[in-house]
Formats: C-alpha cells, sequence, structure tokens
C-alpha cells in the first residue's frame, strides 16, 4: 500500500471543495494540513516558522497562497527538501455588485472600486521555477 500523498496548504483560506475534490482525484487519498499564520522569512530561512513546519511535516507537496518572494523562495527550497509546489488556478468569470457566487468552485475577492471579482477553479500547476528579475530605480 502506497504512503498517503502529504500536503502542506500555506493560506488563510480554507480551500474550496473542488480543490479539494481535485486533489483526491489527482492523488487519491491524502493527507492536508493548513499553515494559516503569517509567514515571515528571515534572511536565514532555517529560523522561518513555515520552513520549520515544513521540516517538521515532510510534506510532498506545498500549494502556497503567498506574495512571489515567497513563492520563489519555496521553490528554490524544494530539492532541498523534498517537496513539489502546486498552485491552484483561477480564471476570471464576472465582476459583479455583489459576492454572490457558486461556493464548490468560485472565489468572491473584494475589488478596491467595492465590485466583486468572482473567479472559478480551472486546475492546479506545478510551479518549476520563479525568476525575479529586479533593476533600481533612481
Amino acid at each position: 500500500m502506497s504512503e498517503k500523498k502529504r500536503i502542506m496548504w500555506v493560506s488563510r483560506h480554507d480551500p474550496i471543495p473542488i480543490e479539494l475534490d481535485e486533489l483526491k482525484k489527482l492523488l487519491g487519498d491524502y493527507m492536508i494540513v493548513q499553515y494559516a499564520s503569517l509567514v515571515e522569512i528571515r534572511e536565514n530561512e532555517e529560523e522561518s516558522d513555515l520552513i520549520r513546519q515544513i521540516k517538521s511535516f515532510k510534506p510532498h507537496i506545498v500549494i502556497p497562497v503567498l506574495p512571489l518572494s515567497v513563492i520563489k523562495l519555496l521553490v528554490d527550497l524544494k530539492d532541498k527538501y523534498g517537496y513539489e509546489v502546486w498552485e491552484a488556478n483561477f480564471e476570471t468569470v464576472r465582476i459583479s455588485e455583489s459576492d454572490e457566487h457558486n461556493e464548490y468552485d468560485e472565489v468572491a475577492v473584494k475589488l478596491q472600486n467595492g465590485k466583486w471579482k468572482i473567479m472559478k477553479f480551472i486546475g492546479f500547476s506545478r510551479i518549476k521555477k520563479v525568476e525575479i528579475e529586479r533593476e533600481p530605480i533612481s
């Protein structure tokens, strides 16, 4: 019997039902833990609580909803700690005056103008590489 896949969901938002169903379809039985704490990355990443939790839980898959710089760090460390980084992908289906949406496969995000962006889950993708190129502004 194969080992259950361990997933670390790194977000203050719970996965929506379709995401859980898709994980079951892709992986069979799995175990998921949510890391919903504030993510602070220190100069020495080993001192970060998130990295300590990853080392302890030993996930096969990390699914972060985080700033790009933190996702880059997770991708940079994936081989060292033996996990894959996945991203939940959504497409915008409408802009609405209300947050009414299908809770099975959609999420509602409030926009600055007071309207709501309704987005539908379309699948997961594996993040293989993140490259950030910066230049000074003067």
